[in-house]
């Protein structure tokens, strides 16, 4: 792993975003929680449209922060840095589903040449063998309705992880499948 100057704590930026995100996403939300309390917020579109602007502001500071991580560690030089800064931050509006699969609609996930139906019994025993294959990472994870959108677990780190995850079984069931016999 890169960088370390500030102990990689810029990661904690990454996940207060998504977290603020989350409470964007389900304000609106009616249902019941396990606690008896309702899902969403229910702030005023004033409220969530700041709310966004601090998504956004703590997404660019974790990008800035990150490339500074890397420059300071010696990972980048002077062009590098600018290069890769520049770049993060033309890209910072794709989300990270878009780039490693995406719902195709409904529970039906798409990517790495494969897809698969997120509510059946083998996207679950993925998420069991990647929690085997990676016990010390946070497994709490988002209410099911939000898993199209790329959103599995709760800790940013960890989400992202799986999704490379499950897009290398995908893109593997694809080779597995397509390969032609020597």
């Amino acid at each position: 792993m890169s960088g370390g100057r500030f102990d990689h704590r810029q990661y904690i930026l990454m996940d207060i975003a998504e977290e603020i995100q989350h409470v964007i996403e389900t304000n609106d939300d009616v249902s019941i929680n396990e606690w008896g309390d309702r899902r969403g917020r229910g702030y005023s579109p004033e409220v969530v449209a700041r709310l966004q602007e601090g998504v956004r502001a703590l997404k660019t500071a974790y990008v800035y922060a990150h490339r500074i991580d890397w420059l300071l560690s010696d990972d980048d030089g002077e062009e590098s840095f600018l290069e890769r800064l520049e770049e993060e931050l033309s890209g910072m509006n794709k989300h990270l589903p878009e780039v490693l699969g995406a719902s195709r609609g409904g529970n039906v996930w798409e990517g790495g040449g494969d897809t698969m139906n997120l509510k059946d019994g083998e996207h679950d025993e993925l998420i069991k063998q990647f929690e085997k294959d990676y016990p010390h990472a946070p497994t709490r994870k988002e209410p099911k309705e939000i898993w199209t959108k790329g959103n599995i677990y709760c800790h940013g780190e960890t989400n992202a992880l799986f999704l490379a995850y499950r897009l290398g079984y995908s893109l593997g069931r694809w080779v597995e499948r397509n390969e032609t016999p020597s």
